[in-house]
């Protein structure tokens, strides 16, 4: 094979790639060992809503320290390419400056293989914005904690009523044995 269509493989497949990665619905972002954001495709920049202009090729310290409650969200970062031993997988709240969001994200660890040893070169972040699912899953949650409420409700109502009848059919034993029936009977099973 020439060495020039070699080079058109690898222009063709680093095509592709970038076609690739540039049009997936999923935020994307790579960070280099000395935490420069080095890629970031257009959803990135959509759903983190910077513009992609402002992330790329600047430190991810620069872009993304600015707000305390992405703490969490930082630090996985840092560690992903600091201490780049791990992937996560995590669900994380994420604030724009304007809003939270949910975000559900991946971090793996770039690595190049040099003759029988590897380094690693940096992180890939893919993100997906999960706030309408998070939204569903809670309001199915609290749909759910209604429902056991009021199933919780009417049996206390039960239970209370057998309570009461429990307590006159006492009452009246006590004045007369034989006026309870059957309902002593059932009371007495119940408890």
């Amino acid at each position: 094979m020439s060495s020039m269509l070699l080079y058109e493989r690898i222009l063709h497949s680093a095509y592709i790639y970038q076609h690739i990665v540039e049009n997936m619905h999923d935020g994307v972002f790579t960070i280099d060992k000395s935490g420069t954001i080095i890629t970031v495709n257009p959803s990135a920049g959509k759903i983190l809503e910077i513009d992609n202009d402002d992330i790329l090729n600047k430190k991810f310290s620069e872009v993304f320290i600015e707000y305390p409650e992405n703490d969490d969200f930082n630090q996985t970062i840092l560690d992903a390419v600091y201490k780049s031993f791990m992937s996560h997988h995590k669900i994380f709240s994420y604030y724009t400056g304007q809003k939270m969001k949910s975000l559900f994200i991946t971090t793996s660890i770039l690595k190049i293989n040099d003759k029988n040893k590897s380094r690693t070169v940096g992180v890939n972040v893919v993100f997906s914005d999960i706030t309408e699912l998070q939204t569903f899953r809670e309001a199915a949650v609290a749909m759910k904690i209604n429902q056991l409420n009021r199933k919780n409700d009417s049996w206390n109502d039960r239970y209370k009523g057998i309570y009461k009848q429990r307590v006159k059919c006492r009452d009246r034993y006590y004045r007369s044995p034989y006026q309870c029936g059957d309902t002593q009977y059932a009371v007495q099973r119940f408890f």
